[in-house]
């Protein structure tokens, strides 16, 4: 909720404050417009760190819950786990080569 209250008042705030075609040619406006611009570049970069790494860390586990509930006969492979925990370490090296595919193409 509070998130989305300050998404939405950053959003009335640009508008009240920038011309329209500065708000669609330049994509850090947020940045040029701010009384701090480096700590908005700092919580740009950790917000999107921390998204990564929480789809990394959660895709692979839901690929392992689908290759064990065979919702995909293919991905019965990647629902086995390694070790005590039942690591899904198939599902991962998926993920990470899916990921190395995107960031490299």
């Amino acid at each position: 909720l509070v998130s989305g209250v300050s998404w939405i008042v950053m959003a009335v705030m640009l508008g009240a404050t920038c011309s329209r075609p500065a708000l669609q040619a330049d994509t850090l406006i947020e940045y040029r417009v701010s009384l701090v611009g480096a700590l908005f570049l700092i919580g740009l970069y950790v917000s999107s760190l921390s998204s990564c790494l929480a789809v990394f860390y959660g895709a692979p586990r839901v690929l392992q819950a689908m290759g064990r509930a065979k919702i995909v006969p293919l991905l019965s492979v990647i629902g086995v786990g390694r070790g005590p925990n039942k690591e899904p370490v198939v599902a991962i090296l998926v993920v990470g080569a899916i990921a190395f595919v995107f960031v490299f193409v």
